[in-house]
């Protein structure tokens, strides 16, 4: 991974290398596959430009059916505060002209943030992440399928800083990741045949 002008990349660790990394691991999340996961997420973008993904408030009320409200990470305490929304794009995306997120972006394709652009949570890239121009920030982790780091670039200021609580947040706050689910199997003693 490469930065230039102001660009950079912290947390601790900033980049971390794992020889045990192949397509799999862009593929199958713990119990989850890919196609389970894209298929719980709250909107399906096509892939190609987007531009300000903002907030969308109505009547007081985050209007979550707007499908460039992708939540409110600077705002917690605002309507969309605490929208943390599953995005999944299905191709190749580019995000310019400002724009803010939150929760888990999906995306088939190639990621290029041209500006301006925030995003709290979890961003998974199924190829290539670049980001060009200034103000563009992620906080939390990115994960890019092309695992040449070489090809991965940040341009300008950009930063992405490494942030579990960040994580936790996407992923506690979004209703269908924090739920219950069934236990395969569970031992269990009846107590109440024990005399005390």
């Amino acid at each position: 991974m490469s930065s230039s002008g102001a660009g950079a990349i912290s947390g601790s660790p900033a980049v971390q290398q794992d020889a045990g990394i192949d397509d799999a691991t862009f593929t199958q999340f713990g119990e989850m596959n890919w196609a389970e996961l894209v298929a719980m997420a709250d909107k399906t973008v096509a892939g190609g430009t987007i531009n300000n993904t903002l907030p969308v408030v109505t009547g007081g009320v985050c209007n979550r059916m707007v499908s460039t409200n992708w939540g409110d990470p600077d705002n917690p305490a605002a309507p969309c505060g605490e929208y943390f929304p599953i995005i999944h794009v299905t191709g190749d995306l580019t995000i310019q002209s400002g724009g803010v997120g939150q929760g888990v972006l999906l995306v088939e394709g190639s990621l290029d943030l041209r500006g301006g652009f925030t995003f709290h949570g979890i961003i998974i890239v199924q190829n290539s992440f670049e980001t060009q121009g200034n103000g563009n920030r992620v906080l939390g982790g990115v994960m890019a399928g092309n695992a040449d780091f070489s090809d991965q670039t940040l341009v300008g200021g950009s930063v992405v800083q490494n942030s579990t609580c960040a994580v936790k947040r996407a992923l506690i706050n979004n209703e269908a990741l924090y739920r219950p689910r069934q236990l395969p199997q569970r031992g269990w003693v009846d107590l109440s045949a024990i005399g005390g």
